[in-house]
């Protein structure tokens, strides 16, 4: 494990499951800086070696989610530091991984620096704890992160039914040219084909991408999961960077895919994942259909849109028609309804998936 200083800090609190003190715990202001430093950390090698340890028929949310929620467990460490905040099992696991990353000790002393904390709040400690966090920090947890995944955390979910736009932005439907250069995109459509043989059918009870948000459930295509190469292109923290630069959006990795479209599939009315605040699609083979998206259904309940899907076989009338190219298009796939409607082809079509959560409400 990387050292970043001499010992592991444990805080001012005996019990780490249930934190005593008076009043409200002294809260550390952090800034976008560190938000951003946060949402950009290099991950790659420990989800990547994480995702080894998941079981092929699991949920979604243990595959990606737990990322999410490892980044969220940092920012708690780094606003609330004279505190001693256990990582729950799944997360604590992530965390040791994430410490074997030959970057993890520069990248975490210069977060702690840009927090203005010790950088041993970054570091896990000899054992994991034996206590779960308790209800001081569920509490600080649910004021924090309002919609986050509390169930990974071992808590009843905050908001089981939540779909979520960017941050600051409303609703985000744009191109984003130069996502991809040439020899990144050569190396992924090369990838997308090795990883063919594994892929998936989508949108069905065994479909991990959409955590039960595909409503209608006509249609389908089928997905691969992430090979080295798009594991290191989505998780590295240059892409974050770069919606940050051209957008202005911090957001963090959250999965990535590659959905193959053959001969008559489609994709029914939709919305992605929890943790895909932001969903950027690109083109690898082609051409494609394009992706109609419903702006105007995005503050609808859940069951005006799971009725809608059902009375139109999934393709509603109308909305906006987005190309999908090699330029890649940018939208809030979780707040904005979105379907694709069957074709017929005589090749199959790549489109490789990413999906960014935001660490803040």
């Amino acid at each position: 494990m990387t050292n970043l200083g001499d010992k592991a800090s444990t805080g001012g609190a005996t019990d780490p499951g249930e934190v005593s003190t008076t009043g409200a715990p002294a809260r550390h202001a952090v800034d976008n800086e560190v938000l951003t430093r946060l949402a950009c950390l290099d991950i790659s090698a420990a989800q990547s070696r994480y995702a080894r340890t998941v079981d092929a028929d699991a949920p979604y949310y243990l595959l990606t989610n737990v990322s999410m929620e490892y980044r969220r467990f940092l920012l708690l460490r780094l606003t609330y530091p004279d505190l001693t905040i256990p990582a729950p099992p799944l997360i604590d696991r992530y965390w040791r991984l994430h410490a074997e990353q030959p970057t993890f000790a520069s990248e975490g002393i210069s977060l702690a620096a840009a927090a203005g904390v010790s950088p041993k709040m970054l570091v896990p400690p000899p054992q994991p704890s034996e206590y779960p966090p308790g209800r001081q920090i569920r509490d600080l947890y649910g004021a924090t992160f309002p919609c986050g995944d509390a169930d990974l955390w071992g808590w009843p979910a905050l908001e089981p039914d939540r779909r979520n736009s960017a941050p600051g932005l409303g609703l985000v439907l744009t191109q984003l040219p130069s996502a991809f250069d040439e020899f990144t995109r050569s190396a992924l459509h090369r990838e997308a084909f090795e990883q063919r043989s594994s892929a998936t059918e989508g949108h069905s009870t065994t479909c991990n991408i959409e955590r039960g948000s595909v409503h209608g459930g006509f249609g389908g295509y089928c997905y691969a999961e992430a090979g080295p190469v798009l594991d290191d292109v989505h998780w590295n923290g240059v892409m974050s960077r770069f919606i940050a630069a051209e957008h202005g959006a911090i957001v963090a990795p959250a999965g990535a895919y590659y959905n193959y479209h053959r001969s008559g599939d489609s994709s029914s009315l939709h919305t992605d994942p929890y943790a895909a605040e932001l969903t950027l699609l690109t083109l690898l083979s082609g051409p494609v259909e394009p992706l109609y998206c419903h702006p105007e259904l995005a503050d609808a309940p859940w069951e005006e849109i799971r009725s809608l899907a059902m009375a139109t076989h999934g393709h509603p009338e109308g909305g906006i028609p987005c190309e999908i190219s090699p330029t890649s298009v940018l939208f809030s796939g979780q707040a904005i309804p979105h379907h694709r409607k069957s074709v017929e082809r005589y090749d199959e079509v790549v489109v490789v998936a990413q999906f960014f959560g935001s660490l803040l409400p």
